[in-house]
C-alpha cells in the first residue's frame, strides 16, 4: 500500500466522483481508477462502487470501513517525512484544531491569540471542514478537537456541547419587514441560506424547502454579509447571534457609497428556529496539556461572551 493509492481514495470520497478527483489530483481519470483498483486489490475488497458512465463513486460498506485507517496512513506517512527533514533541533509541538468560518472568526479568534501567547514555541494550525469531515479526522488523529454544530456517532470520539446562541433574523435597514416577522410570509428567494447547525438545517427544511423556491446558499459566512448588501433591499437571512452582532458592529463601514447609509438590523421571528449548538469534539481519552490549555481558554471567553451560553 502506497501514498499516491491512499490518497487517491481519500480524494474521491472527498469530492465524490473520480472525474473531480482526477482533476484535482492533476491525473486522468484512467489512471486515478489504475490506483484505485491497485489499492482494492491489496486491501482485499471492494472500496468504491463505479459502473461505466456514473460520474458519482458510492462508498461500499468496506470503504466507509477503511477511511480512518486510510487517514491514519497518510498522517503518519506525513509525520515520518516531517521526521526526515526536519532540522536537527529539539521538536515543535502541534495543536490541529478545526471548525467552520463562523467559529474561527466570531467566537475562537481571541482564544487562539492568548493560546498562541502562552506557547509561542508550539504549532497552531487552524482549519476549516465540514462537520462530517472534522469527526473523520478527529477520529483518525489528524485533528486533536473540533468545533462543530453537529453531533454525530463516531467511534473512539466524544462530542460535548460546548456552547449554544441564538438564531436571528437580519435584513436591511432599508427593508420592508415589521418588527416582528412570520415566517410563513418570507420570500424564499431573496434568502441567504447557510447550513450552520443540524438543528437549523431541520428548522429550514420544516418551513421552507418543500416549496422549491430557488435561493442563495453558501458556505462562508462573509458571503452572507457581503451578499445582504449587495442582493435588493428585502434580501435577508437568519445567522447565529455571534455573527449577527459583527454584521450589526461594522455595517456601517461595509460596501458602496450607498450601502454605507444602509445597516444591517435585526428583527424577532416568529416560530424562530432552535439556539445553534456547538460540540466540542476530541479523541477518547486522548487529552493532552496543550488542548487542556487551548479548551481552558476558549471556555473562559465564552463565558465573558454575552451572546452565547457556555455548556462544558
Amino acid at each position: 500500500m502506497n501514498t499516491e493509492s491512499v490518497q487517491s481514495f481519500l480524494a474521491i470520497v472527498r469530492y465524490g466522483s473520480l472525474s473531480e478527483a482526477a482533476e484535482h489530483l492533476h491525473v486522468s481519470q484512467p489512471a486515478l481508477g489504475k490506483r484505485l483498483g491497485q489499492l482494492e486489490e491489496e486491501v482485499g475488497h471492494k472500496l468504491i462502487e463505479r459502473s461505466k458512465g456514473i460520474r458519482q463513486g458510492k462508498l461500499t460498506e468496506a470503504g466507509e470501513a477503511f477511511i480512518p485507517h486510510a487517514e491514519r496512513f497518510i498522517a503518519e506517512a506525513e509525520q515520518m517525512v516531517r521526521i526526515g527533514t526536519a532540522p536537527a533541533r529539539a521538536p515543535k509541538e502541534t495543536l490541529n484544531i478545526a471548525s467552520s468560518d463562523g467559529p474561527h472568526i466570531y467566537v475562537m479568534n481571541e482564544a487562539n491569540v492568548r493560546f498562541k501567547e502562552k506557547h509561542p514555541d508550539t504549532y497552531l494550525r487552524l482549519h476549516t471542514y465540514t462537520y462530517k469531515e472534522c469527526y473523520r479526522r478527529v477520529a483518525s488523529g489528524r485533528l486533536d478537537a473540533a468545533i462543530v454544530g453537529a453531533n454525530f456517532y463516531f467511534q473512539d470520539v466524544v462530542s460535548r456541547p460546548l456552547y449554544s446562541e441564538k438564531m436571528v433574523f437580519v435584513c436591511r435597514s432599508d427593508s420592508d419587514y415589521p418588527e416582528k416577522v412570520d415566517a410563513r410570509s418570507l420570500d424564499l428567494s431573496a434568502c441567504i441560506y447557510s447550513p450552520y447547525s443540524s438543528d437549523f438545517i431541520n428548522w429550514f427544511d420544516h418551513w421552507f424547502r418543500l416549496t422549491g423556491s430557488p435561493f442563495i446558499e453558501c458556505d462562508l459566512v462573509q458571503q452572507v454579509e457581503n451578499l445582504l448588501y449587495s442582493l435588493g433591499k428585502n434580501a435577508w437571512s437568519i445567522v447565529p447571534a455571534t455573527v449577527a452582532d459583527a454584521f450589526l458592529d461594522k455595517g456601517k463601514d461595509a460596501g458602496s457609497a450607498k450601502a454605507k447609509a444602509i445597516k444591517l438590523e435585526r428583527r424577532k421571528l416568529k416560530s424562530a428556529p432552535p439556539d445553534r449548538t456547538m460540540y466540542l469534539v476530541t479523541g477518547a481519552g486522548q487529552s493532552t496539556d496543550l488542548l487542556d490549555s487551548y479548551i481552558s481558554e476558549l471556555t473562559s471567553l465564552i463565558k465573558k461572551k454575552k451572546s452565547v451560553k457556555n455548556l462544558l
